[in-house]
């Protein structure tokens, strides 16, 4: 056997364990059931490790491949493209995301220019099918970093985009990318 052959074989050996293990470890972690961190010496570190560290709930695929594929999904195009909030005048601002039928998904970001000075919420319109029912309602930032920017999912059916000002902050400068 040449020496290419063999590192191949090696190749193709690594590449099987690879996923043997990764499918061994995600069905264990995918069995894990609600309440089972709380007899563990470590329970923080025990729900980090979960998969299903959110109250036994499933954790969407779609959502999962978001970043994957996010490079390559159409965008949402929303008007006016940069607004202002404030406290005294326009505390909150809504846009309405039309329906698009030849994109089953599409993506929506958002700057705030001044760091976690609002929220931002996608409710979808229309008939959202079961499947779906994790991308409406959607907040950011929720469980989000607030200093990166807002990235929603927004469903073919379209829907509302609802910004409004943090209490306590003064102004919040918005705009979309």
């Amino acid at each position: 056997m040449s020496g290419s052959k063999i590192f191949f074989i090696f190749l193709i050996l690594v590449v099987v364990l690879f996923v043997v293990v990764e499918v061994i470890g995600a069905h264990n972690n995918s069995t894990a059931q609600p309440g089972s961190c709380d007899a563990a010496p470590n329970k923080k570190q025990c729900e980090q490790d979960s998969f299903n560290s959110s109250g036994g709930q499933d954790h969407s695929t779609l959502q999962s491949m978001s970043t994957v594929l996010e490079p390559f999904s159409p965008k949402v195009q929303v008007k006016p493209k940069t607004f202002t909030l404030n406290s005294s005048t326009k505390k909150e601002q809504n846009l309405s995301v039309a329906a698009d039928d030849s994109h089953s998904f599409r993506m929506a970001q958002f700057t705030l220019l001044t760091k976690a000075c609002g929220t931002v919420t996608y409710q979808a319109s229309g008939n959202v099918p079961t499947a779906f029912k994790d991308f409406s309602p959607q907040v950011w930032p929720g469980k989000a970093d607030p200093s990166k920017p807002a990235k929603l999912i927004i469903l073919k059916t379209g829907g509302t985009l609802d910004f409004e000002l943090k209490p306590g902050a003064k102004t919040c400068a918005v705009t979309s990318q």
